[in-house]
C-alpha cells in the first residue's frame, strides 16, 4: 500500500483529511528526467509530494482546482521547501496530529512573517536548500525541454507519416489515370474498328445492288 506522507514535510494524509486542508499528494512521476528531477529534491525515488512543495504553474488547472483532482504537468517538478521547525513545532516529530494545532501547521503550510516577529526568528532556508532548490528547477527546465523535444519528435514523424500518405496517394493517382488514358485509347481504337469494318460493309452492298 502507497504511502501517505509527504517525504519532504512529513505531513500526513490522515492530518489534511482531519482539518480538511486543501493539499495534495502527488507520486514520483515515471519520466525519467523528471524522476531524477525529483529525487535530486528530495534525496530518495520513493514516497509521495505534497502539492505545498510546488509552485502554482505546475498544476494542469491551477492550484485552485479541486484538489481531489488536482493534477500536475508532466515535467513539474517539487521546488519549494518548508522550514523544518515553526514556533518551535516540528513538523518532523512523532507527535500525533492532536498535539500539533492547526494554527501552527497552517503556518508550516503558508509561513507568513509577522511584523511583531524578529528578524533572528526568521525562517531562512541555508545554503545546501537553495543549491538543492536551484538544482531542481534547473532540472525541471531540462525536464520541459526533453518533453518539447519528444513532442517535436512525435509531430515530425507523424509530418513524415502524412507526406508519405500524400506520396502514395498522387501515386495511386497517376496509376488511375494512366489506367483510364489507356482504356480510352483502346476504346477509341475499337471503335475506328467497327466503324471501318461498318464502311466496307456499305460499300459491298452497294456494288452488289448496281
Amino acid at each position: 500500500m502507497p504511502s501517505h506522507t509527504c517525504i519532504v514535510c512529513k505531513l500526513k494524509l490522515t492530518f489534511v483529511k482531519q482539518k480538511n486542508l486543501a493539499v495534495s499528494f502527488h507520486a514520483f512521476p515515471r519520466y525519467p528526467y523528471t524522476k531524477q528531477a525529483w529525487i535530486e529534491f528530495c534525496g530518495t525515488d520513493t514516497g509521495v509530494v505534497c502539492s505545498k512543495h510546488f509552485s502554482d504553474d505546475c498544476f494542469i488547472a491551477g492550484r485552485e482546482e479541486n484538489y481531489k483532482r488536482r493534477r500536475l504537468f508532466g515535467w513539474a517538478v517539487p521546488t519549494i521547501r518548508l522550514p523544518v521547525k515553526i514556533n518551535g513545532t516540528s513538523i518532523l516529530s512523532e507527535n500525533s496530529p492532536e498535539e500539533i494545532s492547526s494554527s501552527s501547521l497552517s503556518e508550516t503550510i503558508q509561513p507568513e512573517i509577522s511584523e511583531s516577529v524578529d528578524s533572528k526568528e526568521t525562517t531562512h532556508l541555508s545554503a545546501d536548500n537553495i543549491i538543492l532548490t536551484h538544482s531542481a528547477t534547473i532540472s525541471q527546465l531540462k525536464a520541459q525541454v526533453q518533453e518539447h523535444k519528444s513532442k517535436l519528435e512525435d509531430t515530425n514523424k507523424k509530418l513524415h507519416e502524412m507526406e508519405r500518405a500524400i506520396f502514395e496517394r498522387d501515386c495511386v493517382i497517376e496509376d488511375l489515370r494512366k489506367t483510364l488514358g489507356d482504356v480510352t485509347r483502346n476504346s477509341n481504337s475499337e471503335t475506328l474498328h467497327v466503324d471501318f469494318i461498318d464502311d466496307i460493309k456499305i460499300e459491298e452492298n452497294e456494288f452488289q445492288s448496281s
